[in-house]
């Protein structure tokens, strides 16, 4: 069996050879559909520069370019309103599944517990609907 086939029949349990696997991969490249051909075409030169089993492992990951994760600036929900919006997603929630309630009949029930006046129903529903399409978007 050739080290091709050796390599790519490795179960789970196995370790690979990573300079090897590399190789393999240099050699199929057309294969690949254009821009991941490209891709791993600029790897693959930068792996060929050296043996990773004679330097640092570390060595080749300073030349691969990595996405860098920054993290964006969040604002408050609700930062201009008297409500805490998390507060009124998680009691509405709560409630409908504590009491067996429909959506609309909590967020009267949220009125009505917290004394507040009727005509902030737009106000509760636009903060439970908002933090429900945050947490949702960020599953």
């Amino acid at each position: 069996m050739s080290p091709e086939d050796e390599l790519l029949n490795l179960t789970d349990e196995e370790e690979g050879d990573a300079y090897a696997a590399w190789a393999i991969l240099a050699t199929h490249l057309d294969v690949l559909p254009d821009d991941a051909r490209r891709y791993f075409e600029r790897l693959c030169a930068k792996i060929d520069e050296f043996d990773p089993r004679e330097d640092v492992e570390v060595a080749l990951t300073n030349d691969l370019a990595t996405p860098v994760i920054r993290s964006k600036a969040r604002k408050a929900l609700g930062k201009k309103s008297p409500h805490d919006y998390a507060h009124v997603f998680d009691w509405v929630t709560a409630w409908m599944k504590t009491e067996g309630v429909g959506i609309e009949k909590a967020f009267w029930d949220y009125i009505e517990v917290h004394d507040l006046q009727p005509d902030q129903f737009d106000t509760i529903k636009f903060a439970y609907h908002k933090v429900r399409r945050v947490r949702l978007a960020s599953m």
